[in-house]
């Protein structure tokens, strides 16, 4: 949290969260006066509760921001997870999506397709739109197929991708 305040971040945008319902962190940020809108993974019924939920996405907004949650695809998408939400500050409105594609899974076609339509969700609201996350496509790699497929999905959107830094080992 001494990020957050130090850099005057009003909204957190989490990616592979590693958290389930009822997470204390979670908890201790919403009785503090913090917005969280967030969605873990869902574990399969057998699971074993004892390991770690890898996955899951959230949006934590400090107090005196609102978060407000977004109804966008009718279906949910097997192949990424994501949370979309309204965020209110004042006059400021804005749409955030934060999306996470599991990079233990090969990119499909499918992958492609449910995020079209996401998109295509996202792009009808009239407020600002901000698209965030970890796709685990490699942008890096130009010349790969799911690349070049992911940029021109963006393009088609009117997005641009915008990094901040890689996160995996290029050497």
């Amino acid at each position: 949290m001494e990020v957050r305040r130090d850099r005057y971040i009003d909204v957190q945008c989490l990616a592979e969260t590693w958290h389930d319902d009822g997470c204390v962190a979670f908890s201790r940020l919403r009785q503090a006066g913090w917005s969280v809108a967030d969605r873990p993974r869902p574990r399969a019924p057998t699971a074993n509760l004892n390991l770690t939920n890898h996955g899951g996405v959230a949006v934590l907004a400090r107090p005196g921001v609102n978060l407000a949650p977004v109804s966008t695809v009718s279906d949910t998408p097997s192949t990424f997870e994501y949370v979309c939400t309204r965020v209110t500050a004042g006059q400021f409105k804005a749409i955030v999506t934060v999306v996470y594609g599991p990079g233990s899974k090969n990119i499909e076609q499918e992958f492609f397709d449910e995020l079209s339509s996401l998109l295509d969700c996202v792009a009808a609201f009239q407020e600002p739109t901000f698209v965030v996350g970890d796709f685990n496509v490699r942008l890096d790699r130009v010349t790969d197929p799911d690349t070049g497929q992911f940029n021109e999905l963006l393009v088609s959107q009117g997005l641009s991708v915008c990094p901040t830094c890689s996160t995996v080992d290029t050497s």
